[in-house]
């Protein structure tokens, strides 16, 4: 239902990729006219969603992971795509200002763009602490 909204394509764009996006990239990335992207982009700018980084008279754009807010959207993005999984294991989903990953105990999973590990309940507990957000999803 909200992939039909431009926001959310851009987004989904940003939160799928580690890569930084200009507008034309993010225009052909989430499949909407080179207006619409920049009119998202400036929005979450302005929200301090992400970030901007200009290169010659280029701007790139990547998640501004910095920041709560961006944080939790991406979060909330990725357990909507793991309940969908429907995979039978304990995952927990941890973020930071650097980089979110996806343990698990039990079964693994992929996710594009995400980096995933397996683990044990052990070692999970030894990096729980490297993590500003973990959240467990059962």
């Amino acid at each position: 239902m909200l992939e039909k909204y431009a926001l959310w394509k851009v987004l989904d764009v940003l939160i799928s990729n580690k890569n930084e996006f200009s507008v034309r990239e993010m225009s052909r990335a989430a499949k909407i006219g080179p207006s619409t992207s920049k009119a998202c982009l400036d929005y979450l700018f302005d929200e301090n969603i992400i970030n901007k980084k200009v290169i010659g008279n280029v701007y790139q754009y990547s998640l501004n992971l910095k920041n709560p807010a961006a944080r939790n959207i991406k979060n909330t993005y990725l357990i909507r795509k793991i309940i969908g999984l429907k995979a039978d294991s304990k995952i927990f989903l941890c973020s930071d200002e650097k980089e979110t990953v996806i343990f698990t105990i039990g079964e693994k999973i992929t996710l594009p763009g995400i980096e995933t590990r397996q683990t044990t309940e052990d070692k999970f507990e030894r990096l729980r602490k490297d993590y500003l957000d973990i959240i467990t999803i059962q």
